[in-house]
Protein backbone atom coordinates (compact mmCIF):
# COMPACT_ATOMS: atom_id res chain seq x y z
CA UNK A 1 0.00 0.00 0.00
CA UNK A 2 1.47 3.34 -0.97
CA UNK A 3 1.93 6.16 1.52
CA UNK A 4 -0.75 8.39 -0.02
CA UNK A 5 -3.41 5.67 0.16
CA UNK A 6 -2.41 4.83 3.72
CA UNK A 7 -2.73 8.49 4.78
CA UNK A 8 -6.14 8.81 3.10
CA UNK A 9 -7.29 5.61 4.77
CA UNK A 10 -5.99 6.79 8.13
CA UNK A 11 -7.96 10.05 7.81
CA UNK A 12 -11.16 8.21 6.96
CA UNK A 13 -10.79 5.73 9.82
CA UNK A 14 -9.88 8.43 12.38
CA UNK A 15 -12.91 10.51 11.40
CA UNK A 16 -15.18 7.48 11.46
CA UNK A 17 -13.83 6.40 14.87
CA UNK A 18 -14.26 9.90 16.30
CA UNK A 19 -17.90 9.83 15.19
CA UNK A 20 -18.66 6.25 16.25
CA UNK A 21 -16.26 4.97 18.90
CA UNK A 22 -15.93 7.76 21.46
CA UNK A 23 -17.58 7.35 24.84
CA UNK A 24 -20.13 10.07 24.15
CA UNK A 25 -21.47 7.90 21.28
CA UNK A 26 -22.71 5.39 23.87
CA UNK A 27 -25.60 5.86 26.27
CA UNK A 28 -24.26 3.14 28.58
CA UNK A 29 -20.67 3.52 29.72
CA UNK A 30 -20.44 -0.12 30.77
CA UNK A 31 -21.31 -1.18 27.21
CA UNK A 32 -18.72 1.29 25.88
CA UNK A 33 -15.95 -0.08 28.12
CA UNK A 34 -16.88 -3.70 27.35
CA UNK A 35 -16.95 -3.00 23.61
CA UNK A 36 -13.57 -1.25 23.58
CA UNK A 37 -12.01 -4.00 25.75
CA UNK A 38 -13.42 -6.67 23.43
CA UNK A 39 -11.87 -4.91 20.45
CA UNK A 40 -8.50 -4.58 22.17
CA UNK A 41 -8.24 -7.93 23.94
CA UNK A 42 -10.35 -10.32 21.90
CA UNK A 43 -10.27 -8.73 18.44
CA UNK A 44 -14.09 -8.63 18.45
CA UNK A 45 -15.32 -5.66 16.47
CA UNK A 46 -17.89 -7.17 14.09
CA UNK A 47 -20.35 -4.44 13.20
CA UNK A 48 -17.91 -1.61 13.92
CA UNK A 49 -15.41 -2.98 11.41
CA UNK A 50 -18.12 -3.62 8.82
CA UNK A 51 -19.53 -0.10 9.24
CA UNK A 52 -16.09 1.46 8.97
CA UNK A 53 -15.27 -0.56 5.85
CA UNK A 54 -18.59 0.57 4.35
CA UNK A 55 -17.49 4.17 4.95
CA UNK A 56 -14.09 3.48 3.36
CA UNK A 57 -15.79 2.05 0.26
CA UNK A 58 -18.31 4.89 0.17
CA UNK A 59 -15.43 7.37 0.10
CA UNK A 60 -13.89 5.63 -2.90
CA UNK A 61 -11.37 3.10 -1.62
CA UNK A 62 -11.94 -0.45 -2.84
CA UNK A 63 -11.46 -2.90 -0.01
CA UNK A 64 -9.21 -5.91 -0.29
CA UNK A 65 -7.45 -8.06 2.32
CA UNK A 66 -4.67 -5.49 2.75
CA UNK A 67 -7.16 -2.64 3.31
CA UNK A 68 -9.19 -4.86 5.63
CA UNK A 69 -6.11 -5.64 7.76
CA UNK A 70 -5.04 -2.00 7.85
CA UNK A 71 -8.51 -0.77 8.91
CA UNK A 72 -8.70 -3.55 11.50
CA UNK A 73 -5.38 -2.50 13.04
CA UNK A 74 -6.33 1.19 12.97
CA UNK A 75 -9.63 0.50 14.73
CA UNK A 76 -7.84 -1.53 17.37
CA UNK A 77 -5.50 1.44 17.99
CA UNK A 78 -8.47 3.80 18.09
CA UNK A 79 -10.23 1.58 20.64
CA UNK A 80 -7.16 1.88 22.88
CA UNK A 81 -7.17 5.65 22.42
CA UNK A 82 -10.89 6.09 23.16
CA UNK A 83 -10.80 3.80 26.20
CA UNK A 84 -7.80 5.68 27.60
CA UNK A 85 -9.59 8.98 26.90
CA UNK A 86 -12.68 7.72 28.72
CA UNK A 87 -10.69 6.77 31.82
CA UNK A 88 -8.89 10.11 31.72
CA UNK A 89 -12.20 12.02 31.61
CA UNK A 90 -14.43 9.53 33.43
CA UNK A 91 -15.82 12.13 35.81
CA UNK A 92 -17.31 13.95 32.81
CA UNK A 93 -19.31 10.85 31.88
CA UNK A 94 -20.47 9.74 35.32
CA UNK A 95 -24.04 10.67 36.05
CA UNK A 96 -24.55 13.58 38.37
CA UNK A 97 -26.23 12.88 41.67
CA UNK A 98 -29.04 15.36 42.20
CA UNK A 99 -30.46 15.86 45.66
CA UNK A 100 -34.00 17.06 46.00
CA UNK A 101 -34.51 19.69 48.65
CA UNK A 102 -38.06 19.42 49.93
Amino acid sequence: MDKELKEKLKGIVKTWARNNMCASCYSDMEVFVDTMEDIIDLDLMGDLLADCLDEVEYLGIKTNPEIYDEVHNMLKDDAKYWLKDYYKHRKDYDPEVIKDEF
